[in-house]
């Protein structure tokens, strides 16, 4: 194997990893929802700031060595995500001061998490649409079906993460047959 295929291969695997990594960062999400709703507050915090690195360190992992990538625009994703976590900081002013509760909290934060996480699948890698796309239908299902949320969306989670190896194989099928 070439070393074009080999790089190939090594950028297709983290694509994977991170995207099939932020898919069960979502389900304990759930999880957590589920069996203690005011901790939820907390967790979704903690997963905004690690998809917030996530994503940084694949744009920079994918990008990297690359003469195209200019400064500008790994300053527009740092940009985009701490827009993210001031929304958040905004939103614990909010809970801290009595405004909304922290399961109420946690909810708007996984729809901000959903909303950034598409709009970085918008411009940078296309697999992230799909999972702010899964976040948003948990965000929904949270709402509509607290009692069995998480039995519910475990389907979803599957047909999420099949849909993205999909999506990244036939990617790499198509850059290694080049």
């Amino acid at each position: 194997m070439d070393t074009a295929k080999k790089l190939s291969l090594k950028r297709w695997k983290a694509r994977l990893f991170i995207c099939l990594a932020m898919l069960a960062l979502a389900f304990v999400g759930l999880l957590v929802m589920d069996m203690h709703p005011k901790s939820y507050w907390f967790y979704s915090r903690i997963m905004a700031t690690v998809y917030a690195m996530m994503s940084l360190w694949l744009f920079w992992y994918l990008h990297r060595g690359e003469h195209k990538i200019h400064t500008s625009t790994i300053w527009h994703q740092m940009l985009h995500w701490l827009g993210l976590l001031l929304a958040i900081y905004i939103i614990s002013i909010f809970v801290d001061t009595g405004v909304i509760g922290s399961a109420q909290a946690g909810l708007v934060t996984l729809v901000l998490l959903a909303l950034t996480i598409f709009l970085a699948g918008v411009y940078t890698d296309t697999a992230f649409m799909l999972i702010g796309i899964t976040l948003a239908i948990f965000a929904a299902g949270a709402a509509m079906i607290q009692a069995y949320l998480s039995a519910l969306m475990i389907p979803i989670i599957l047909v999420a993460a099949l849909v993205i190896y999909i999506m990244l194989h036939r990617e790499k099928r198509h850059t290694t047959t080049e």
